[in-house]
């Protein structure tokens, strides 16, 4: 079905008939991105205008703006407001579907980001700000089309080759397999039960974790001693040229960095919505995992993975 074909469906039998997931490919198949914008831009417009819900055209918006545009505002806008429509439309689901989702991951990051005003902040520029965007968005891609039973994992034998020291290759390894572990457990039925009540605590948990992989990786490179946060460590990787703008290194020692100083309770009373949620956790372990494989392949390893 094309979009002409959709827009011509009478009021009545739009919201039922339109196929989303057929005009994503559709659209998605444009080769020119101005072009995918003017199609859902077209899809909105009429949405809005026979009453229908605008989460999705707002959501395709929003991910296009995210990745196209120099700032971040119009991209965060139409998230916000696919949310909203999400909330009049789905109320018991609205923060559970990819508007929430994305913007759980991205808003409060991007704006603290950009107000850093130090060398971090310089990931939103035009030269590296595509690294950083295809990370936070893939990342989030991943975990909602699989669940976190059906990714790979790596095992204990990457942190042999990534890390020299014995103790922090155990800290590493343990972090990494014990939020593995949590991860797959929240996928059977008891961790289900678990997870309706416990589910922010619980995220909070597996940031502190994979921020410890990422801290045991930073501290073996660095040969440091003494009690140093992540903060100093990856000030320290990159003033010794061992983090570099534009990679993906750097876009997750951003990431987990941000979210790891988020975890406290002080700054968790003073947010309003989009919380440090379960699918933040699952969205980390995708970061990390992407970053350990492009290490390895960096030092000339092979390893993949276990399926």
């Amino acid at each position: 079905m094309t979009v002409d074909e959709v827009l011509a469906l009478p009021n009545d039998d739009f919201d039922r008939n339109a196929n989303w997931f057929e005009l994503d490919h559709v659209i998605g198949s444009l080769n020119n991105s101005q072009a995918q914008m003017d199609e859902w831009n077209r899809l909105l417009k009429h949405t809005e205008s026979i009453g229908s819900p605008t989460g999705h055209p707002h959501w395709r918006l929003g991910i296009l703006h995210l990745l196209l545009d120099a700032t971040e505002d119009a991209g965060i806008a139409h998230l916000e407001a696919a949310y909203e429509s999400d909330k009049r439309y789905a109320p018991e689901r609205a923060h559970k579907m990819a508007a929430y989702r994305v913007l759980s991951l991205i808003k409060d990051f991007l704006a603290e980001l950009r107000s850093r005003g130090d060398w971090q902040s310089r990931q939103l520029e035009p030269q590296y700000r595509r690294v950083l965007m295809d990370m936070l968005l893939a990342i989030y891609d991943q975990t909602a089309r699989r669940q976190i039973l059906d990714m790979p994992i790596h095992t204990y034998a990457p942190f042999f080759r990534l890390i020299t020291d014995d103790r922090l290759r155990a800290f590493a390894g343990e972090n990494y397999m014990c939020a593995q572990s949590l991860l797959e457990w929240v996928e059977t039925q008891n961790g289900h039960s678990f997870i309706q009540t416990n589910q922010y605590a619980f995220a909070r948990s597996i940031v502190g974790l994979y921020g410890g992989v990422l801290e045991a990786l930073l501290t073996d490179r660095l040969s440091a001693k003494g009690r140093n946060t992540l903060g100093t460590l990856i000030n320290d990787a990159y003033n010794k040229g061992l983090l570099a703008l534009g990679t993906n290194l750097c876009a997750l020692c951003t990431i987990i960095l941000y979210f790891r100083n988020h975890v406290h309770a002080g700054r968790t009373a003073m947010r309003k919505t989009y919380f440090v949620d379960l699918y933040v956790a699952k969205d980390l372990k995708i970061a990390t995992d992407t970053v350990i494989s492009e290490l390895l392949r960096a030092a000339g390893v092979n390893f993949a993975p276990t399926p």
